[in-house]
């Protein structure tokens, strides 16, 4: 019998249970719920399958790993449980909200709809984390639910964290510690920008938003506050790394109802993989380029994938947050740009096969051409004109974005109304410099780590909602291959022939623990808070009348077509 892919099975199951509960508890059944359902358990025996004949070695233990493996789980568990999931423990203003929105999935029958002053509001967010725990906080009550949600981050992490010990194929735990003390030098930001608040600074102060109007989380911060989107941000970007294009689409799916903005920012890297696969299969089956890209990408799954982004775009396209950056979008307009954006594609790619039939040629005629003219050609050939015409495109691309970040701000957004050029520049100099400058040279011919470099180049000026939600959460899947990149870098070094730069890294490193540091100390400190006043909440009705948390039910695509209320 052959053996299947553990890892990414469990994976599987991880992701697709919260899209399974979703589509039976929420949908009609007759149109939505079963027809999907059915299609997607299809997929997973499919894919399952697939698992076998595409076998990639499971990590092997050695008798010592699994005393790793247990210090790992331990280390997991203690980040979760500090980090406010469950309940546990003191949590940042942002489980109120989380808190409450569990508590009425919990309590109101699906899907949720409030008659309020303004109309009918019906819930409108990336929910997927919370299925599986509602599921069974309807069963077993509200403390089964939060300890479900516990338990439902821990196995999430741990599926994430076998992904990066599976590129090494042992048990590492030093790139744990790593990835949950990690940050941007927000100290060092603080310093420059807010020298009064770093002069007062207190052990447990949130220093990450010592730019206004930009931030990048670390790792910590985005579990100890958007755990939802974090867990599964992570988990589907080192999934897809290593997938292939038969399952892209409908894991990308998958991504958008469970974590939408992080999904935006790995759409590019995405990208990158695909056409890794596809030149990959060029060089087995030696086929042309558009045949390769569609016979990997047109599957059974991949057409489910675009069913299921249909539904899931059809409920978050008319979110209230997205309204208030560009306007409303009617159930009609969203229905329009789906099918606009459909049409884009088919063109893109019409476009690029019509393209593909001459870039040989003139890939020829231009070498010709160089090679005839002595001056051109020795111009051409030298590394040093080359460099400087790359960095003289990086420069222009970086004007452009520096113009974007000048004029693409919301009017009606005060936290973003003060962001400029010069801004910009020092936020991600000090956020990410350093480690761009530590893993540029060995990275800079991977394209997913340039695509990434450019994601965050570009999430800083992009803006939806009342805050910057966009610039933190987007940028998650850039700053994992980021951080993977960084982790290739520590383990090839020589920390006793390169003894300066190994010192550099290790200063950077600890200045950027200062803010997950604070971010533990705060937790601790307020503990006294917990324990009198417990759990926090928001009001129901603050739920139904945020921006990021619900729609119009009239005029959205989902709600007026496929909900089952």
């Amino acid at each position: 019998m052959k053996k299947a892919d553990h890892l990414k099975v469990l994976s599987y199951i991880y992701i697709f249970s919260p899209v399974i509960i979703f589509l039976l508890g929420w949908t009609k059944l007759y149109l939505v719920g079963l027809p999907l359902t059915i299609s997607v358990l299809f997929c997973l025996v499919r894919m399952y399958k697939r698992t076998q004949s595409e076998f990639r070695i499971n990590i092997v233990f050695a008798k010592k790993d699994w005393i790793k493996l247990v210090a790992i789980i331990v280390i997991i568990g203690l980040w979760v449980y500090i980090s406010g999931v469950g309940g546990y423990v003191w949590q940042n203003n942002d489980h109120k909200w989380r808190n409450e929105l569990f508590n009425i999935l919990v309590t109101y029958k699906w899907p949720v709809v409030k008659g309020t002053v303004a109309g009918s509001k019906g819930i409108s967010y990336y929910i997927g984390f919370w299925m599986v725990p509602t599921l069974i906080g309807k069963i077993y009550g509200i403390s089964a639910g939060y300890f479900a949600q516990y338990i439902w981050a821990v196995i999430g992490i741990a599926l994430a964290y076998a992904f990066m010990c599976r590129r090494e194929n042992k048990v590492l735990i030093w790139p744990l510690v790593l990835f949950i003390f990690i940050s941007g030098l927000d100290i060092v930001g603080m310093l420059l920008f807010d020298f009064k608040s770093f002069t007062h600074l207190e052990l447990g102060t949130h220093i990450e938003r010592w730019m206004q109007g930009y931030q990048f989380s670390s790792f910590t911060t985005q579990l100890f506050w958007v755990f939802n989107q974090a867990i599964y941000g992570w988990l589907i970007t080192l999934l897809i790394i290593e997938e292939k294009n038969h399952d892209m689409v409908i894991l990308m799916a998958a991504g958008i109802f469970l974590a939408p903005l992080p999904m935006v920012g790995l759409f590019p890297i995405t990208l990158c993989v695909i056409w890794n696969n596809v030149q990959k299969l060029r060089s087995e089956k030696n086929i042309g380029f558009i045949r390769g890209l569609f016979t990997s990408l047109i599957t059974y799954e991949n057409i489910i994938g675009v069913l299921l982004t249909i539904v899931f775009g059809a409920l978050f396209l008319s979110n209230n947050a997205i309204g208030f950056s560009f306007g409303t979008i009617t159930s009609e307009n969203a229905l329009k740009f789906i099918v606009i954006l459909a049409i884009l594609v088919v063109c893109s790619v019409a476009v690029l096969a019509y393209l593909k039939r001459f870039k040989h040629n003139f890939s020829l005629r231009i070498k010709e051409h160089l090679s005839n003219n002595r001056v051109i050609s020795s111009i051409y050939n030298n590394k040093q004109v080359r460099m400087v015409f790359k960095v003289g495109m990086c420069v222009l691309l970086a004007m452009i974005l520096f113009y974007g970040s000048n004029h693409s701000i919301p009017a009606n957004n005060e936290m973003t109304a003060g962001n400029n050029v010069y801004r910009y520049l020092l936020f991600l100099l000090i956020e990410i410099g350093a480690y761009v400058i530590f893993t540029y040279k060995s990275s800079r011919n991977n394209n997913q780590y340039i695509c990434a470099l450019i994601m965050l180049l570009f999430c800083p000026i992009v803006v939806i909602g009342a805050g910057t939600d966009f610039c933190m959460r987007a940028c998650i899947p850039a700053q994992v291959v980021l951080f993977l990149a960084l982790v290739d870098v520590l383990k090839g070094i020589d920390f006793k022939q390169k003894r300066v730069p190994a010192i550099i890294m290790s200063i950077v490193i600890l200045l950027g623990s200062v803010t997950t540091i604070n971010e533990f100390a705060r937790t601790i400190i307020n503990y006294p808070e917990y324990k009198e006043y417990g759990r926090i909440e928001a009001r129901k009705e603050q739920i139904f009348e945020s921006l990021n948390f619900n729609t119009d039910v009239e005029s959205n695509l989902f709600y007026k077509y496929m909900a089952n209320y």
